[in-house]
């Protein structure tokens, strides 16, 4: 790299630190420590760092309160920021790292290659940075004016690029979290690619609407998980999911459409499409897995109730529609820590 970039590492024990510096050493990155979130936040007011790497269990100020006040400082709240715990991985612990800011969350004791191979990550993207920062310096030398049209530019092509590298490294974080939370039901997808083929037989196509055609929808999932020979109990979970997916799209989105396909071993699935505004990224978690919570502010069970439901849920979302992809078998699949 053509300069040193600063790591903050943030422990209260001195081993911790001293570990941390052992492992990021061959990185060849200049190495601050910290031994308190409230000695963090002074650091981090007299210089700039490509990274923070924070413990969470620390007395006093812990790592989640730490990292909201980063977050809320405006010379800060862009750096990246990697939890390290020797607590639990749980659901609430990961969600709560997440909502905080983290971009990753390491679980201690760390494989020291691994975490050298995420933080080596975020360091190219500090080293591009910079490389367009020098650039447009020799640019703005050799023509202010010109050199001032080709900064903004170069500037505004290097903030686009640094969000969409962060979301990019954010949304894998979630994907991953909300599919080991779930056991495997729910997949977030970034494009309509990533979703499953259509099953092999076409069984109807509803044009949703907000004065009907949801009976319609129930119907057709319900005709489809009969000839594929779904028993009572998990026909009426696929209709009760369908149904909920339905609404959502009716309610909150705009010239939605609902198809359904079977397979005749015994599987079922039902695509629901919309063109209103998605879920925000900040708000999946909440939406998919909080009960009653909605992103209009009006209380339902909404995606805890189709995870509860059916077999699996594919679901893509954004600023110009949401598609959701629900399969429903015979017998419900064994969770994947089961099959292993």
């Amino acid at each position: 790299m053509s300069h040193l970039a600063k790591i903050l590492i943030v422990d209260d024990r001195a081993e911790n630190l001293l570990a941390l510096e052992a492992t990021l050493e061959p990185l060849g990155q200049e190495l601050v420590r910290a031994r308190s979130g409230v000695e963090a936040l002074k650091r981090l007011l007299l210089d700039d760092y490509a990274l923070i790497l924070l413990d969470v269990q620390m007395p006093g100020m812990d790592g989640f309160e730490t990292a909201a006040r980063i977050k809320e400082r405006e010379k800060s709240r862009y750096i990246p920021i990697i939890f390290l715990t020797a607590l639990s991985t749980q659901e609430q612990d990961v969600f709560q790292g997440y909502t905080a800011g983290a971009v990753d969350y390491i679980a201690k004791p760390f494989h020291p290659e691994i975490l050298r191979s995420k933080v080596r990550i975020f360091m190219e993207l500090y080293e591009k940075t910079e490389q367009v920062k020098m650039q447009a310096d020799l640019l703005r030398q050799r023509d202010l004016r010109d050199g001032e049209r080709l900064l903004r530019e170069l500037q505004r092509d290097l903030e686009q690029k640094h969000l969409m590298d962060m979301a990019q490294l954010q949304f894998g974080f979630l994907r991953d979290v909300l599919l080991s939370v779930t056991e495997g039901r729910l997949t977030l997808c970034q494009s309509e690619e990533e979703f499953p083929e259509p099953l092999s037989v076409p069984i109807g196509h509803v044009s949703l609407s907000p004065h009907g055609a949801i009976r319609d929808l129930r119907d057709c999932a319900r005709k489809a998980a009969t000839q594929a020979g779904l028993p009572d109990l998990r026909w009426q979970d696929l209709v009760t999911a369908a149904s909920e997916a339905a609404m959502n799209a009716v309610v909150h989105g705009r010239n939605g459409e609902g198809q359904v396909y079977l397979d005749p071993r015994g599987s079922v699935q039902v695509w629901i499409r919309d063109h209103g505004r998605g879920i925000a990224i900040e708000n999946i978690s909440r939406a998919t897995l909080e009960r009653g919570y909605t992103t209009a502010g009006t209380m339902g069970h909404g995606f805890w109730l189709i995870l509860e439901t059916v077999d699996r849920v594919f679901l893509n979302t954004g600023p110009t529609g949401t598609t959701i992809v629900i399969e429903q078998a015979r017998t419900r699949p064994q969770p994947p820590w089961l099959r292993e």
